[in-house]
């Protein structure tokens, strides 16, 4: 493998990794993505790459919300 390769996969992750460590489904990191609440770069129709950093920066604001999100908080 590539080190340029191995660099990237160390530090972007795949919708389906991304969903894994926030615990939620793929479809909802998509919306995310396409909202912009969740940032990445799309490189085919249906493909992202997802910085590592980006889903801990989102992993841990949504810890500090916590509870059931109110109508009209976004």
């Amino acid at each position: 493998m590539s080190t340029m390769l191995k660099r990237t996969r160390d530090e972007h992750l795949t919708t389906a990794e991304a969903a894994k460590r926030l615990g939620c489904t793929r479809p909802r990191i998509n919306q995310l993505l396409l909202d912009g609440t969740l940032k990445g770069i799309k490189v085919a129709p249906r493909c992202w790459l997802i910085p590592a950093a980006a889903v801990e920066k989102l992993a841990i604001a949504e810890r500090r919300r916590g509870g059931r999100p109110r109508i009209g908080d976004r």
